[in-house]
């Protein structure tokens, strides 16, 4: 059986009001995830993107709405290790923070990988030649 796809008749669209944008910012500083405050207020994530886009106050805002939520999100991972009696349960709930917080914020959260291109001592692993050309001495032929 197929879904229907977009919203039910009658349902009630409610606006992206500075009211709302508040609410829902303070949430997210909260480590909830946007998908899930956005079905409370009957929004699409969509609406935050086409309003960052055009307000660059908001768009501020909520940049920083996501860096707090991913910080909340780490934190969480720090209680439920703490908290959590199951093992396998704990590494499941830390793993899916963790992958998420990473996503939203990856400068502070990602995983960093670096390649070295020196040897010991930060010395080149490719020396350098340098050549030096001159006329030959002599006059010679």
């Amino acid at each position: 059986m197929r879904m229907p796809r977009g919203r039910p008749k009658g349902s009630g669209v409610i606006k992206l009001t500075p009211a709302v944008a508040d609410a829902v910012l303070e949430r997210m500083w909260d480590g909830e995830i946007l998908t899930a405050i956005c079905r409370d207020y009957d929004l699409t994530p969509g609406a935050f993107a086409h309003k960052a886009e055009h307000d660059e106050v908001f768009a501020q805002r909520y940049a920083r709405a996501r860096q707090e939520q991913a910080h909340a999100l780490a934190m969480d991972v720090v209680r439920i290790a703490d908290e959590e009696t199951d093992p396998h349960r704990a590494r499941v709930r830390c793993d899916a923070r963790k992958w998420v917080a990473a996503r939203i914020d990856p400068k502070n959260y990602g995983d960093k990988s670096t390649t070295a291109l020196t040897g010991a001592d930060g010395v080149p692993l490719i020396p350098v030649l340098n050549v030096v050309l001159s006329k030959p001495s002599g006059g010679g032929k």
